[in-house]
């Protein structure tokens, strides 16, 4: 969760937790079948505690990623609509904050 509501009475200290997310942000290029997904689909990772939209030309950014694992992508109710790309990021991370990257779907 982003936000907490918390009520302090006049002169206290409130001490609110957060979850917190650790890993790169990537600019990835989606594709299947050399073209690119479709504006809109929605791109979760492994885990399923992040959902993400693709752009224009298949290019989503996401953030929190490990340096390597898989993302669903789905952009309808039927089972071609949907597909699993695998990723290894590089260590490109020391030139820049973010990572570019391009993953096949399958």
């Amino acid at each position: 969760h982003a936000a907490q509501i918390v009520t302090p009475t006049r002169g206290a200290v409130v001490r609110a937790s957060f979850t917190t997310r650790v890993g790169n942000r990537v600019l990835m290029t989606l594709t299947q079948n050399g073209k690119p997904l479709p504006f809109g689909a929605t791109v979760t990772t492994g885990d399923k505690d992040s959902e993400f939209i693709v752009g224009n030309d298949g290019q989503t950014y996401l953030s929190g990623l490990p340096q390597q694992g898989h993302l669903n992508v789905s952009w309808g109710k039927e089972a071609s609509e949907h597909c699993v790309a695998d990723y290894a990021l590089t260590d490109e991370k020391e030139k820049t904050s973010i990572i570019n990257a391009a993953a096949q779907c399958h």
